[in-house]
């Protein structure tokens, strides 16, 4: 049966935009015999050497589509899907999440996964694997058993996932120590850019200061019971500051943090001007 889908994209990264841009873009698919698609992308800009690439999860299938232009037709062996999940990235030395949409609720599944789905081979477009299912798949596939008696879940794998973003936490700790105990004057994000974007790409994107920072991305960073927020803000393409957010309340005054009044929850905000590394004040 003909149906018609319409998913808006939205930015995730405004280093990939054109300067005082925004990315956005839109994808059309059509169902039919088989589901035709469309996607068409304004305002992106690439800063780096590599590969645009559509990822969508129409039902269980991760599909990966490589784009040759902005505006791109293509036609997928899959069936109606009422929940569809998609994500444009961007696959270099470092694959970056650029911008994401979706019917229903979108699958961090597809951001979390984006190194193994970009690796992976395919068939067709559909993407698979060679390895056994990722521990967030098996976590997925237990939870929703309800606990029956035979319940298991990947432990093992659970700690993998956790020492991973421990260990890119502690990379950057160490390029940011390093940096400051050099005192060489260089650029400090190109100092630290590769530990920075190993960071970037292991959070999860932290939606609610995205939509408040233009040209902004930022990601959550748990910590025990606690978490703060990263970002970077860019001017032109390029990175301005860097910003740290700890989730509080106006009750203090401090000569370097800035309180943000976001709604339901209010940041302490401190800028870190990405050229020098000095600590700032966003202008």
């Amino acid at each position: 049966m003909y149906d018609k889908k319409i998913v808006v994209l939205s930015q995730l990264n405004g280093l990939f935009a054109k300067p005082n841009k925004r990315i956005c873009g839109m994808l059309k698919l059509i169902f039919d015999k088989n589901c035709h698609g469309n996607v068409y992308v304004c305002n992106a800009n690439s800063p780096f050497l590599g590969q645009w690439l559509l990822v969508l999860k129409i039902q269980e299938n991760i599909i990966k589509i490589p784009l040759e232009t902005f505006e791109q037709t293509f036609t997928l062996d899959v069936e109606k899907c009422d929940k569809i999940s998609v994500l444009l990235a961007f696959s270099g030395d470092v694959n970056y999440p650029v911008a994401s949409g979706s019917l229903g609720r979108f699958d961090n599944q597809i951001v979390a996964m984006l190194d193994e789905i970009v690796q992976a081979k395919t068939v067709g477009n559909v993407v698979t694997f060679d390895q056994q299912p990722t521990q967030y798949e098996q976590f997925v596939a237990s939870a929703n058993s309800f606990y029956p008696d035979d319940l298991k879940v990947d432990v093992e794998g659970l700690k993998k996932l956790s020492q991973k973003r421990l260990d890119a936490v502690k990379d950057y700790s160490t390029a940011f120590e390093r940096y400051y105990s050099a005192k060489t004057g260089d650029n400090y994000y190109q100092t630290v850019k590769e530990e920075l974007t190993r960071l970037l790409i292991t959070f999860p994107p932290f939606e609610p200061l995205m939509k408040t920072f233009d040209n902004s991305f930022f990601v959550k960073i748990d910590c025990k019971d606690k978490y703060f927020a990263l970002g970077v803000l860019t001017n032109d393409g390029q990175p301005q500051y860097l910003c740290y957010a700890i989730p509080g309340e106006r009750k203090v005054q401090d000569k370097d943090f800035v309180f943000l009044d976001n709604g339901e929850q209010g940041f302490w905000l401190l800028y870190q001007d990405a050229d020098t590394g000095q600590i700032t004040v966003k202008r």
